[in-house]
C-alpha cells in the first residue's frame, strides 16, 4: 500500500472506530501499553567475559493484567509460589522437591510459562552488553559517570520498545516502562529516561520477597526475569564461555516470537557515546 493511502487508512481508522491500522494490515485497539524489563547479570564467568543483559516484553495495559491471571494460575498448577531461573535451574526451595527432578514435569512447566507469554505479549526486546566492551570503552569515554552496564541495556531497552509501539502499532498511545527492583544503576536509568523525554521508569518487585520496597510486587516481572536469563545463557554458549551446553528448548520456543535483541560490540558503544556527547577522556586529560 502507497504511504500516503496507509496513512490516509491510518487516519480514518483512528478517528472512526478507535484503531490503529498497522503496517502488516491489521486493526488494533487504540490502548496503553507496557514495557516490563528485567536483569541478568554475570558476575560470576571470567572476568573478561562478565555481562549484562536486559530483556522484558511489550503488551497492552489489558494483555498484562490477563497476563498477570494466567502466570498465577500456571504457578497454582505447580503448586509453586513464584517462578525465578536461579532457583529453578539450581532446583533450590521451592523447586527442590522430587517431583523437579524429572525433566519432563520441568519441560511441560516451562512450555506452560512460554506459551502465556506468547498468548499476551505482542514482542520481547533485550539488549545485552559484555563488560569487558564496556570498560574498554569507558578508558577512551568517560562513560560510567553517566551510565553503567545495567543503566545503558535498560535505556536501549526502553528506546527500542518506543520505537516498535510507535512504528507498529500507535503514534501516540502511551507507554510505560517497569523494571524489576534490585539491579545497580538504577538512579543512573532513570534519570538517563527522563533527560530523552520518556516517563520515569516505574521500579517494581516480581515476589514478595523480592528487594527492598514498599511497592506491590508485580508478577509478570517473573517472565522478564526467564526471558534475560535466557538470553544471557544463549549468549554464553554461542561465545564459548560455557562448554558444552546444547541450545535449550526453552531458548527456541522464545525465539518463536518477535524478539528484537541485540547486544553492544565494541563499535556501536563508541557510536553512543559519539551521538550522546560524552567527554572523551583523552581530549579532558590534554586540556
Amino acid at each position: 500500500m502507497p504511504r500516503a493511502v496507509e496513512a490516509e487508512v491510518y487516519a480514518l481508522a483512528r478517528n472512526l472506530w478507535g484503531v490503529a491500522y498497522r503496517r502488516d494490515g491489521v486493526l488494533v485497539m487504540m490502548s496503553r501499553y507496557s514495557a516490563r524489563f528485567d536483569a541478568s547479570i554475570g558476575v560470576a564467568e571470567h572476568d573478561n567475559l562478565a555481562s549484562t543483559w536486559v530483556c522484558g516484553f511489550v503488551a497492552t495495559l489489558d494483555a498484562w493484567d490477563q497476563f498477570e491471571r494466567d502466570w498465577a494460575l500456571a504457578l497454582a498448577r505447580f503448586n509453586v509460589p513464584f517462578f525465578h531461573m536461579k532457583e529453578f535451574v539450581a532446583h533450590k526451595k521451592p523447586f527442590n522437591e522430587p517431583r523437579w527432578k524429572d525433566n519432563d514435569y520441568r519441560a511441560e512447566f516451562i512450555a506452560l510459562l512460554i506459551s502465556i507469554i506468547h498468548s499476551n505479549t505482542l514482542c520481547s526486546v533485550g539488549r545485552g552488553l559484555w563488560h569487558a566492551n564496556f570498560d574498554f570503552v569507558n578508558e577512551q569515554y568517560d562513560l560510567s559517570s553517566v551510565l553503567n552496564p545495567y543503566a545503558l541495556c535498560g535505556l536501549e531497552c526502553i528506546q527500542r520498545a518506543h520505537r516498535f509501539v510507535r512504528e507498529d502499532y500507535s503514534k501516540s498511545a502511551a507507554i510505560d516502562y517497569v523494571f524489576e527492583c534490585g539491579d545497580d544503576g538504577w538512579g543512573l536509568l532513570q534519570k538517563a529516561a527522563t533527560m530523552r523525554g520518556f516517563p520515569e521508569p516505574i521500579c517494581r518487585p516480581s515476589r514478595v520477597l523480592g528487594c527492598k520496597t514498599e511497592a506491590p510486587p508485580l508478577i509478570v516481572l517473573q517472565a522478564t526475569d526467564l526471558a534475560a536469563w535466557e538470553m544471557r545463557r544463549e549468549a554464553c554458549r554461542v561465545t564459548g564461555i560455557i562448554k558444552g551446553k546444547k541450545l535449550r528448548e526453552s531458548f527456541k520456543a522464545l525465539k518463536k516470537m518477535e524478539c528484537l535483541w541485540e547486544h553492544y560490540l565494541h563499535a556501536s558503544l563508541v557510536q553512543f557515546c559519539e551521538k550522546e556527547n560524552i567527554g572523551h577522556r583523552v581530549n579532558r586529560e590534554a586540556r
